[in-house]
């Protein structure tokens, strides 16, 4: 019979649904899902990485600190919120728990004016508390990590076995977000790929007999064997509708219902808020080029009235840049060592806070 979309509804006004967010949902500006690229645009900057059967990556060490920075490259330049992310904003659950490492549904929220908490899972680490999640302020957690933390991240299949065994043997997420799963009865599993193993041990974690689970896949659709082991051992309920058509009904009844989250307008940043979040971030050549870019567009009296030369403050960017990009392009050709890099961007990074804070309105 399955569970109709009136009853998902009703439960978001008890908070007792969460939505679950898998891969399928990232897509890339040209239509395509957005993980896969990733092993190309390794390849195309040289850099000895090879994909494995769960779609991480196996290379050595020093090439698993430079690939981070392409990582982060490759989801900035080529993933943004899509349709999907939008609707799921403006719907009106409490908790998001992804499993993809980017910051597409956060970005959606942020755009959408909707207040919410960000946190994300760091294997091996005391998990940090969050607030109880409600639907006027949303959690989103990252369950595999943050694009913002290296750390956090899982990379290789070795990162993938600490993090199983750092989740689940000793469950160390943060009490509250616990709290919201044991007492949540629908567990809405959005475009996941129900081939890889590690999804069972996940599954086993978040459901037990009590719990109401339903599952909307991409085109590609599981196997029927499989289906009938995740209905048979996890009560799992895949629905015929894909991810768009699954995620569009929500959305619809929530609208005829008059639930949806209203889109609001975004409070203008402060180029030191601006600059602040971009370092946040880790993106220190993106916030050298916003700052170079706010002060060049910045009317001379504002520089006048501090006594200031506009040219020589444009002058100190370009060098900050260009010393940015001399470091970056060492630690490539591993003429210099991290920790060297590191106290160097610091520099960078405390000479470019500084400027903003002088500048800021």
């Amino acid at each position: 019979m399955g569970i109709p979309i009136t009853e998902i509804v009703d439960s978001f006004k008890e908070r007792k649904c969460i939505l679950l967010l898998g891969p399928s949902l990232a897509i890339n500006k040209v239509g395509g899902p957005l993980q896969p690229g990733l092993i190309n645009y390794f390849k195309a900057k040289q850099l000895e990485i090879e994909e494995d059967m769960d779609n991480l990556y196996s290379c050595k060490k020093q090439t698993k600190t430079r690939a981070y920075v392409y990582l982060k490259e490759y989801y900035r330049d080529n993933g943004e919120p899509n349709n999907l992310h939008r609707q799921l904003a403006q719907i009106p659950c409490h908790l998001y728990i992804s499993i993809n490492p980017d910051l597409l549904m956060k970005q959606a929220l942020e755009d959408y004016g909707v207040e919410h908490e960000f946190k994300y899972y760091i294997k091996g680490q005391p998990a940090e508390e969050v607030v109880n999640p409600t639907a006027e302020k949303p959690l989103l957690y990252n369950l595999f990590g943050s694009i913002d933390n290296q750390q956090s991240l899982i990379f290789t299949h070795d990162d993938l076995i600490q993090y199983m065994l750092s989740i689940i043997r000793e469950f160390k997420l943060p009490q509250n977000l616990r709290g919201a799963l044991e007492s949540s009865l629908y567990f809405i599993f959005l475009g996941f790929d129900f081939e890889k193993w590690y999804l069972r041990l996940l599954l086993k974690m978040f459901l037990d007999e009590s719990k109401l689970s339903i599952a909307s896949e991409a085109a590609c659709r599981t196997q029927d064997r499989l289906r009938t082991f995740y209905a048979g051992n996890y009560g799992l309920e895949f629905v015929d509708d894909n991810i768009e058509a699954y995620i569009k009904a929500l959305y619809d009844e929530c609208h005829k219902r008059e639930m949806l989250r209203p889109i609001k307008e975004k409070a203008q940043a402060s180029i030191q808020e601006e600059i602040n979040e971009l370092i946040r971030k880790d993106e220190v050549s993106e916030a050298l080029d916003r700052l170079y870019q706010f002060l060049e567009n910045l009317d001379e009296q504002a520089f006048r009235d501090k006594a200031e030369d506009k040219q020589e403050w444009l002058n100190e960017l370009d060098s900050h840049t260009a010393k940015l990009s001399r470091i970056e392009k060492s630690l490539r050709k591993q003429e210099i060592s991290e920790e060297a890099v590191n106290i160097e961007r610091h520099k960078i990074i405390s000479a470019v806070q500084t400027i903003a804070q002088t500048f800021a309105v």
